[in-house]
């Protein structure tokens, strides 16, 4: 009796429905919920107004109900970069019987935002990223995709990079890489593997300036890391007691961060 109750429920909202429409379920656009105006039916037998799946097509190339993607997906990534691809003899860890490596360079000159960036007509900076794969049979696989996705601008887009905080700044665009070539921090003693770099923090701890054990990125390519660290570390000893107060303390620590002579 139960499950009769809610059956009748069922067809009685689907009747209202109908009527409101003033159609059935296969006579009207899931878009616009109205009666089809130059009706398309896609590869994946979905139908849908011409004009309503056409701007629906403008966010996403993908059908609204089965999410199947329909003509080639682009992403926004500059239009001006350059990706090349080098061998090496030198093996990836957990690939010691492969043949080597690849490396991929991807080198993005300053240039404008287009319409479909975030801040049209503003600049965005320069930028140059390097990746790895194994020189073997996935890796050339990885390669080709990877040289797809680049084509139709899908590894990088513009946005606020997560490393810096800056704005209007080239990032990764959520396709993974592999930008170490030793494998992570577990694979080696220290992230400061510059003599020149060693030497230069080591002298700046005589200046009171700590220095991270596993920063987030080496600081022989990213010595900015070192000085955020010692900023927060600096503001956290004063304590602030408000949001105008930590911004009083930032300018004040900031100015207390000795600077390189010269």
């Amino acid at each position: 009796m139960t499950s009769s109750r809610f059956s009748n429920i069922g067809d009685r909202c689907t009747s209202a429905t109908e009527q409101r429409l003033g159609c059935d379920e296969e006579d009207h656009c899931i878009i616009c919920m109205d009666s089809f105006q130059e009706k398309i039916t896609l590869k994946c037998s979905h139908s849908f107004c011409s004009s309503c799946i056409d701007s629906f097509f403008k966010i996403k190339p993908a059908c609204p109900v089965c999410n199947s993607f329909h003509g080639t997906y682009e992403g926004t990534q500059p239009r001006n970069g350059i990706m090349t691809v080098r061998r090496n003899w030198q093996c990836l860890p957990g690939y010691e019987e492969g043949n080597g490596h690849i490396t991929i360079d991807y080198h993005f000159p300053a240039g404008v935002q287009g319409p479909e960036h975030p801040n049209p007509g503003q600049k965005y900076c320069s930028t140059s990223r390097t990746a790895f794969l194994p020189a073997c049979e996935e890796g050339e696989k990885v390669l080709r995709l990877l040289q797809t996705a680049f084509h139709r601008r899908l590894i990088f887009t513009i946005g606020t990079s997560a490393t810096t905080g800056l704005n209007n700044s080239i990032t990764w665009n959520d396709i993974h890489h592999k930008t170490n070539i030793s494998g992570g921090p577990q694979l080696i003693m220290t992230q400061h593997t510059s003599r020149l770099c060693k030497g230069y923090l080591t002298k700046k701890e005589s200046d009171g300036m700590l220095q991270m054990t596993w920063p987030s990125q080496s600081t022989d390519l990213n010595p900015i890391d070192i000085v955020w660290n010692e900023l927060d570390r600096r503001v956290n000893e004063r304590q602030p007691t408000s949001a105008k107060h930590m911004w009083v303390l930032l300018q004040d620590c900031w100015k207390s961060i000795p600077g390189e002579a010269g």
